[in-house]
């Protein structure tokens, strides 16, 4: 399956380098943008699932060991969940 991702990300035009090896998955700062944008998503629509939070926590953990240098803005918890906190 990461070969058929591998191939995709490259049909793409994505640099080699931003594809993860193993797993075939986007790695660019396109991609990391959109995840993390889709999780502050779900985390000011959920702002109480313990389910989502430990997802969001491994999001953040799989980005950080991938793109450290990317993942600088991404919140914690309480702050991106800090939206929902008027409703």
């Amino acid at each position: 399956m990461a070969d058929c991702r591998i191939a995709l990300c490259l049909a793409r035009g994505l640099p080699i380098d931003e594809i993860d090896a193993v797993r075939g998955y986007d790695l660019s700062e396109r991609a990391y943008r959109e995840v993390r944008d889709r999780w502050l998503e779900e985390a000011d629509a959920h702002p109480d699932s313990d389910w989502l939070r430990t997802r969001y926590q491994h999001a953040f953990e799989s980005w950080a060991r991938h793109r450290p240098d990317l993942v600088g803005d991404w919140p914690e918890w309480a702050d991106a969940t800090e939206r929902s906190e008027g409703r």
